[in-house]
């Protein structure tokens, strides 16, 4: 589990226990195996969307790069890239403002985002890409979902708002619809 979804899912035992939690990166960090040679692996690292848009999962990639001594790399598997292997075409941003320059080359027709997105931020972005592409779906998605950030979501229009960790099953729905 990591420290970013906790909150969300185990309030009560994250408010008692919250310094206690450690990512994997800051675990190995502070407790490096001993004896293991690890450099003739190659390790694939996931990471969440929200993950990856904040820039956390590559410290994931570099602790088992420099603790483990594996050859390490982050996979390209995510929300998006499940949406792709259903048959949609999809395109990944790491940030708001990469966002904007994808959709306006690629014009979505169904815009997934996050909320909390480095840059500009999702809330902003949406808003941008819905002055240029109107008739776009916004399916938001976050597990920070505040009052105001929800009231401010829905003053943009018909949106949809998937909260974390995403039902998978919702998630296909919602961009199946038209």
């Amino acid at each position: 589990m990591f420290r970013d979804e906790a909150v969300n899912l185990i309030r009560e035992w994250t408010e008692a226990h919250g310094a206690q939690i450690l990512t994997f990166a800051e675990y190995i960090m502070q407790n490096p195996p001993t004896g293991l040679d690890m450099s003739a692996l190659d390790v694939l690292v996931h990471g969440h969307c929200h993950q990856k848009a904040m820039g956390v999962a590559q410290y994931t990639v570099d602790a088992v790069k420099s603790v483990l001594g594996a050859n390490a790399q982050m996979i390209d598997s995510s929300c998006c890239g499940m949406a792709g292997s259903f048959g949609y075409q999809v395109e990944t941003a790491n940030d708001g403002e990469q966002a904007l320059l994808l959709a306006n080359e690629f014009q979505p027709q169904c815009v997934l985002i996050d909320v909390r997105m480095p840059g500009i931020g999702g809330v902003e972005a949406a808003r941008q890409l819905k002055q240029f592409f109107p008739d776009a779906r916004l399916i938001f998605m976050s597990a920070y979902f505040a009052d105001g950030v929800i009231d401010e979501v829905q003053a943009m229009g018909p949106v949809e708002l998937l909260p974390k960790p995403l039902d998978i099953e919702q998630l296909l729905t919602l961009i199946g619809q038209p």
